[in-house]
Parts: structure tokens; C-alpha cells; sequence
């Protein structure tokens, strides 16, 4: 799979909350993150597709 870097901007009080949890996983904040947006967008197009469960 191709990635594309892609900025953002966040505040020092996210980035602690972000690398804690990514330390914690043994991930990059780069994989912490993707792994967080797959889980968000994933979850969304399944409760669209099965909206009745």
C-alpha cells in the first residue's frame, strides 16, 4: 500500500495523550494514528452498510 504523508496540527496536550498510548502499543504516533483513523472510517462504513445491528 502507497501512503501519503499528510499534516495536521494538534495540541502539545494531544500529542502526550497520542504518544502515551502509542508508547503503550509499542507504535509510532504514525501507526498509532492510522490504525485509529482504519478503526474510525471502518466502523462508519459497516454501521452504514448494517444500520439495524
Amino acid at each position: 500500500m502507497r501512503k501519503h504523508p499528510v499534516s495536521i496540527a494538534l495540541s502539545n496536550r494531544i500529542l502526550q495523550k497520542i504518544d502515551q498510548e502509542a508508547i503503550k502499543e509499542k507504535r509510532s504516533r504514525s501507526e498509532w494514528i492510522e490504525v485509529h483513523f482504519e478503526n474510525i472510517f471502518f466502523n462508519a462504513q459497516q454501521s452504514k452498510s448494517f444500520p439495524n445491528q
